[in-house]
C-alpha cells in the first residue's frame, strides 16, 4: 500500500516538472550586448534615452534580437565655454629671463596658460630740463666779441645733483642800465704857480683840494661821460713831482656814471633719454562653469533572441497537455483506490 502511494507521488512530481519545464524551454533565449557612445548637453536618463540612438531590434548571424534593457554611464563632463584671466609681469629690463606660471588657482577655477606676449613699457620717461646763462657787459658788444659757448653748473632737478652743462651763444640783448664808479685823472702843470689854466679857465691855487669845484660839467664833457653822470669827489693824488724842470701834480675826480648793460645770452639743456623695458602679458583660460556643458555618455544595451511564436505556442500547449494528463492520471488512480477500498 505504501509503495503504491510512493509511486503515485513520484509519477505526479515527474509530470508536474515536465509540464513546467516545457514553457521554460520556450522562454530561454540567447543574449547579446551592444555599446554606443554619444554626446548630449543634459544629464538625465530621459534625455539619454532620446539621444542615444539605441535600436529596439538588432540582427546578428541571421538572428533577430529584441531590446530588453539599457544602462547609461557618463564618461566625461566637458565645459564648452571658457573664461579668461590676464596678468602682467613687473616691468623689467630687456633680456631679463622670465618664466610665467603654467596654472593659476582662483576660487574653484584652475586657469591654464594659453599664451604669453611681450610688450614694451617705459621704465623711466624722457627728461628735459632747460638751462640758460649769460655774461653781462657795461659796454656795447657784438656776436664776434663774446665766447660762443659757456659752461655752467646747475642743479639737476631730477637727480638732485649738480651737473655741468655746455650752453651755446644765442644772441645779444640789452639789460637796462647800471651806475658805475670811475675816476678821471687831471694833471696840473706848473703846480707852484699861484693860478692854473685848465680848459680855458683860470683856477686859483689850492693845496687842499683841486680847484675844480663848479667846473664838474666841463670835466665830464671833456672825457665824454654819458648823460646822467656826476662828479662825486675831487682829491690830489700823491705829492708834486718835477719833470724837465717843470713841477706837476695829479688830481683825481671820482665819477658815478650811468651805463647801458649788454648781455650775451646762452641756452642749453639737461636731457636724459627714455629708459625702456618690457612687460610679459599672460593670458590664462579656465572652463566656464556657468556656460554650456557637454556630457559624453556610454549606453549599454542588452538584447535577447526572438523565438518563433508557433514553436512557443506548441511548447506551451504541450506543457498544458502534460499537466492535464497528470491531473487525469491522478484522478484515475484515486478512483481505482476508492473502488478497492
Amino acid at each position: 500500500m505504501r509503495n503504491r502511494k510512493a509511486k503515485m507521488r513520484s509519477v505526479f512530481s515527474f509530470l508536474l516538472v515536465c509540464s513546467l519545464l516545457v514553457p521554460m524551454q520556450a522562454r530561454a533565449a540567447e543574449t547579446v550586448m551592444r555599446e554606443k557612445t554619444f554626446q548630449t548637453d543634459e544629464n538625465s536618463e530621459e534625455v539619454f534615452a532620446q539621444q542615444s540612438g539605441i535600436a529596439d531590434l538588432v540582427e546578428e548571424d541571421g538572428k533577430t534580437y529584441e531590446l530588453q534593457d539599457v544602462s547609461y554611464e557618463v564618461l566625461e563632463k566637458k565645459y564648452l565655454g571658457n573664461v579668461e584671466k590676464v596678468t602682467d609681469s613687473e616691468v623689467m629690463a630687456e633680456g631679463t629671463a622670465y618664466e610665467p606660471p603654467k596654472t593659476l588657482r582662483e576660487g574653484n577655477l584652475t586657469y591654464t596658460l594659453k599664451k604669453t606676449e611681450k610688450q614694451e613699457r617705459s621704465i623711466e620717461g624722457e627728461y628735459t630740463q632747460p638751462v640758460s646763462a649769460f655774461d653781462e657787459y657795461d659796454h656795447p658788444v657784438g656776436a664776434g666779441d663774446v665766447p660762443q659757448t659757456k659752461t655752467v653748473s646747475v642743479l639737476n632737478q631730477k637727480t638732485g645733483q649738480n651737473q655741468d652743462v655746455v650752453c651755446t651763444f644765442s644772441g645779444i640783448s640789452t639789460a637796462g642800465t647800471a651806475v658805475r664808479e670811475n675816476q678821471i685823472t687831471i694833471t696840473f702843470q706848473e703846480y707852484d704857480a699861484s693860478v692854473y689854466e685848465w680848459n680855458g679857465n683860470l683856477l686859483p691855487r689850492n693845496d687842499e683840494v683841486p680847484p675844480l669845484a663848479g667846473y664838474e660839467s666841463q670835466l665830464l664833457e671833456s672825457v665824454g661821460a654819458a648823460e646822467g653822470s656826476q662828479v662825486t669827489g675831487l682829491s690830489w693824488v700823491g705829492e708834486p713831482y718835477e719833470a724837465e724842470g717843470v713841477l706837476y701834480r695829479d688830481a683825481v675826480a671820482t665819477v658815478q656814471q650811468v651805463v647801458t648793460l649788454y648781455r650775451a645770452d646762452y641756452h642749453g639743456q639737461i636731457h636724459e633719454a627714455e629708459q625702456k623695458g618690457v612687460v610679459y602679458r599672460n593670458t590664462y583660460e579656465a572652463p566656464d562653469p556657468q556656460g554650456e556643458i557637454q556630457y559624453t555618455v556610454k549606453a549599454t544595451a542588452e538584447y535577447t533572441q526572438m523565438s518563433d511564436p508557433r514553436i512557443a505556442y506548441l511548447l506551451t500547449g504541450a506543457g498544458i497537455a502534460i499537466f492535464i494528463g497528470a491531473v487525469v492520471l491522478i484522478l484515475i488512480l484515486l478512483s481505482r483506490k476508492k473502488q478497492k477500498d
